[in-house]
């Protein structure tokens, strides 16, 4: 793994963990969202707006018969930033959904989405730009509510060749005008919005959680050279009672091994039996697979998202959710998942 990748995983464990549990004003001071150049398109008109933040400062008007010097003579506003390109169409060219979901995909959202496109709008993945943006949870139901955005991928790629020729360089985002989201074009995610980062707070951040690290570490290997220097002493004085000691304790946890394997270990035949039972006639499994206490099952459903609020029900199994996302089957139209979940263990 490169020093690049490794730094890259750092950011994005920082961003989606730590970062999170921070105070928005204080979350601003590490990370903010990239700016931004926002096109909106009118008729035979473009104007363009800057956006540092959330606010958008306009940058000027300019003919779609001419070509637009924009990004090749940049004003003072812009120049030498590195920021995205988003394109707005008018309304009309899109398609603004609000759809509520369970809220097990929520972790998933937009590649669900991508999924059940082809079933909430017109439009197949293949043939559309689409973005998700949670509007609110309703934890009581266990429902999220979504807005859902869908672009024509034929439309939008006309304006976006027309862009170009007229000397507008690469789109990164798409939207349409009072949508809450943007559409990532091409290789863009929408992690990427989040760029800009401030040193300062980070390298602090570092250096706490690297003594944070190294402190118990540190601890740890003291205390193990104390005790190597003890049992030294030990070994020289009683090395038989020692070793004695050591074959009473392995005989004692051979004798306690299986009793204490059955105790702590679920049935695999316990599990099944009990899946049979609350599973509904709809859904049927294909492969059931127990860790110790790690459950993966995988199967099909014509319901497969309910599957998560009925699986956590049960007070055998806890932590239930999608393993992957789920697909839909061409042949028999059914859902195919794979949930994981904890067997609990009755002491």
């Amino acid at each position: 793994m490169t020093l690049t990748s490794n730094f890259n995983y750092i950011m994005q464990w920082w961003g989606s963990g730590l970062l999170k549990g921070l105070p928005s004003s204080l979350r601003r001071l590490v990370r903010s969202e990239r700016p931004r150049v926002v096109l909106q398109l009118h008729h035979q008109m473009l104007e363009a707006f800057w956006k540092p933040d959330q606010k958008l400062i306009p940058l000027g008007s300019y003919s779609l018969r001419t070509p637009i010097d924009l990004f090749s003579k940049p004003p003072k506003t812009i120049k030498g930033k590195k920021y995205l390109i988003e394109v707005q169409l008018n309304p009309k060219n899109g398609l603004l959904l609000e759809q509520r979901f369970p809220e097990a995909i929520q972790e998933n959202l937009r590649q669900v989405i991508g999924y059940q496109l082809d079933r909430i709008s017109p439009f197949s993945p293949e043939r559309a730009y689409y973005s998700a943006e949670l509007l609110n949870h309703d934890r009581k139901a266990k429902e999220i509510n979504v807005n859902v955005q869908v672009i024509p991928k034929q439309t939008a790629d006309q304006v976006i060749e027309q862009l170009k020729e007229l000397g507008v360089p690469e789109v990164h985002l798409l939207s349409v005008v009072g949508s809450p989201s943007s559409a990532p074009i091409g290789q863009t995610t929408t992690t990427d919005l989040s760029q800009s980062w401030s040193w300062i707070p980070l390298g602090f951040m570092v250096t706490a959680l690297v003594a944070s690290l190294a402190a118990p570490i540190a601890y740890k290997y003291r205390r193990a050279e104390q005790i190597d220097a003890a049992l030294a002493q030990v070994r020289q004085h009683s090395a038989a009672q020692l070793q004695i000691r050591e074959q009473l304790t392995a005989a004692e946890d051979a004798m306690h091994f299986l009793t204490e394997r059955r105790r702590t270990s679920p049935v695999a035949l316990d599990v099944a039996e009990h899946l049979s039972k609350i599973l509904p006639a709809n859904t049927w499994l294909d492969r059931l697979t127990l860790n110790g206490t790690e459950l993966s099952i995988r199967g099909e459903s014509s319901a497969a998202l309910d599957l998560i609020d009925l699986l956590e029900g049960s007070p055998m199994l806890s932590e239930v959710k999608f393993k992957s996302p789920v697909t839909r089957t061409k042949d028999s139209n059914n859902d195919k998942f794979q949930i994981q979940a904890k067997v609990e263990v009755k002491s």
